[in-house]
């Protein structure tokens, strides 16, 4: 919707998106931010979802892909920051995508 009625520009959501990534990422293995990893990666998936297929046009897509798999591989018993909910959130948005890719 911020795309379509010019209110953002799809870089800026590009770069909200990297800056999320790199939240989580410095997040995960610390178990006492578990609930900021789900606030962060609820954030992160609302950006993903809603942007299809608009973000498949951004230049940094495929580290942005990349970050999304790397995720989804991840476990809660090696990466304490992730919660069983987040998890579940990234694989549902990775499917998501993944459809809307070979669509």
């Amino acid at each position: 919707m911020l795309i379509r009625n010019e209110v953002l520009p799809i870089t800026t959501v590009g770069q909200l998106i990297d800056h999320l990534d790199g939240l989580i990422s410095s997040n995960i293995d610390n178990k006492a931010r578990v609930f900021i990893n789900n606030e962060l990666i609820e954030n992160y998936s609302i950006l993903l979802a809603t942007m299809i297929p608009n973000i498949f046009a951004l230049e940094n897509w495929p580290s942005i892909y990349e970050g999304l798999l790397k995720y989804t591989k991840y476990t809660t018993k090696t990466q304490p920051g992730l919660s069983s909910r987040a998890k579940f959130k990234l694989m549902d948005i990775k499917d998501m995508v993944s459809k809307k890719m070979s669509a």
